[in-house]
């Protein structure tokens, strides 16, 4: 019979699978769409999520592809972010469970979420220029939440790497 925490990872890696996937789809549906609306202009209207990119899509096509590069930059790289999670559960053994693998999976998922905060801090700057310009854009770039969980993992991935340490120590002294 499993214990709970081994229950709990396994239902977290299911979750974790299927955010991927998620995640990988919509990055995949973003990148066809657009490519679709470069060839057919009129498709820019009803983007993947109904974005209605069209006025900017007629005003200038180096905004346009400048703009929806944005939005596949973010959602690649929450698609990756989601694969280190990933690996990370599927390396974790609860018999063993401070490896310096883990420790830096943990530093690099930090490291990830802090980039797709630069980019939504970009995205920010940009969506303002281009309100200012008079284009409606109806998507969120809000990104302080980004930079809280890139702090958290960050604390977790340092006090992990602190037993990684500890336990090294006890390795040695046994």
């Amino acid at each position: 019979m499993k214990t709970n925490t081994e229950t709990i990872l396994v239902v977290l890696n299911v979750l974790v699978w299927i955010v991927f996937i998620g995640l990988m789809v919509e990055a995949g549906a973003l990148i066809v769409s657009y490519v679709i609306s470069v060839a057919k202009p009129e498709a820019a209207k009803n983007l993947y999520w109904s974005l209605d990119f069209m006025a900017l899509r007629n005003s200038s096509l180096l905004v346009y592809s400048g703009w929806v590069c944005f939005l596949v930059a973010i959602a690649v790289l929450k698609s990756y972010t989601a694969f280190l999670i990933l690996k990370i559960l599927t390396r974790i053994k609860l018999t063993d469970p401070f490896k310096m693998e883990i420790a830096r999976l943990m530093d690099m998922v930090s490291n990830f979420i802090v980039a797709i905060w630069v980019i939504s801090i970009l995205g920010r700057m940009i969506k303002e220029m281009l309100v200012e310009n008079h284009f409606r854009l109806e998507i969120s770039t809000d990104s302080g939440e980004y930079l809280f969980l890139a702090g958290v993992i960050f604390i977790f991935a340092q006090i992990y790497k602190k037993g990684v340490e500890i336990q090294a120590e006890n390795d040695l002294t046994v």
